[in-house]
């Protein structure tokens, strides 16, 4: 019963942390000077053989003194489904018109409150909505 405890707090961290990271970095891709490095280090993940990536994180955990535990097991969960998330964010924004964050600019809303009450709701709308056939 503990193991699937375990399993289901990993599971919930993961799902809550891991769409966070995967919205950041597809606003950074769109709104820092380098997309492509940005892009480079979040998919970097899907390139390398789970095996591998769990070898090597290990490793690196031990170099840095980090105890194994559910934090360790987390970190490594998100960096391997940062990049299938990341995907399907980027995919959806990319849909977004920016003429409308625009607009929330010329109406005195910082990035934050632009993002919040207009690009998020839009990409949640449009990520739910049922895809029509062509």
């Amino acid at each position: 019963m503990r193991a699937i405890w375990n399993s289901l707090g990993v599971a919930l961290v993961v799902g809550i942390v891991t769409p966070v990271l995967a919205v950041l970095a597809a606003m950074a891709v769109r709104e820092l000077r380098i997309p492509r490095l940005v892009m480079l280090l979040t998919l970097l993940p899907l390139f390398i053989p789970g095996v591998s990536m769990g070898l090597a994180t290990a490793f690196l955990f031990e170099r840095m003194g980090l105890e194994p535990s559910l934090l360790s097991v987390c970190i490594v969960n998100v960096l391997w489904a940062l990049p299938f998330a990341f995907l399907v964010v980027l995919t959806v924004m990319s849909t977004f018109d920016t003429a409308q964050l625009e607009a929330a600019w010329m109406l005195a809303a910082n990035r934050w409150h632009a993002f919040l009450d207009v690009e998020f709701p839009s990409i949640r709308r449009e990520s739910s909505a049922p895809r029509r056939s062509r």
